[in-house]
Formats: C-alpha cells, sequence, structure tokens
C-alpha cells in the first residue's frame, strides 16, 4: 500500500477505536478471578502458536495453488 493508503487506513482504524473507547461506560460488576500473572503461560502462549502455525499453512497453500496456474 502506499503512503497515502496507510494514512486513510491509520485514521479510520484509529479514529474508530478512539470513539468506540470514549463511548463505551464502565462495567457494573468486577470479575474476581485474576488475570494471569505470566505472560508465558499456557493460555497466552498456545492461542498465539495455533495463530502462526494458521497463518504459515494458509500462506503456503496460498504459494502452492499460485504456482499451480499455467500463466
Amino acid at each position: 500500500m502506499s503512503n497515502m493508503e496507510f494514512l486513510y487506513v491509520d485514521l479510520f482504524i484509529t479514529t474508530t477505536l478512539a470513539v468506540v473507547m470514549g463511548r463505551t461506560g464502565p462495567m457494573t460488576n468486577l470479575d474476581v478471578t485474576r488475570p494471569v500473572g505470566s505472560l508465558m503461560s499456557y493460555v497466552i502462549v498456545v492461542p498465539i502458536l495455533l495463530q502462526l502455525t494458521l497463518c504459515y499453512v494458509v500462506q503456503h497453500f496460498s504459494l502452492f495453488i499460485l504456482q499451480l496456474q499455467p500463466w
């Protein structure tokens, strides 16, 4: 993408996020469970590895399909 396209996308995403964050109110109640204390826990690492694997598979499958094209 060009610089102007990046600018438009960035402005759209940033503006939308700022408006949504500004219009949402506080939660009515808090949860009693504590968040995960470490970023290297099973709950954090497994979804990241699954996402990386999915991206790898989709990109290589797309490359394979592209190479099969006669042009």
